[in-house]
């Protein structure tokens, strides 16, 4: 599991990650991912968070970290 997707799934979750950025009526649109406030106020909601290995499935940041 590459360690540069863990702390990006917890990036996302617990502060923002820049997605993408679109041009649209003359100005630039930046989209930020953050969760809501309500599922980032402890450590253990890293046990809701999943990321994808390298082999393309889906696995909870949970088997990898703990708090």
């Amino acid at each position: 599991m590459p360690v540069e997707d863990v702390y990006s799934a917890m990036q996302a979750q617990f502060g923002s990650l820049t997605a993408s950025q679109y041009n649209q009526f003359s100005r630039v649109w930046w989209v930020i991912v953050q969760s809501d406030a309500k599922y980032r106020q402890n450590p253990g909601d890293l046990t809701r968070l999943y990321t994808r290995s390298n082999n393309g499935q889906m696995v909870p940041l949970s088997a990898l970290v703990t708090h």
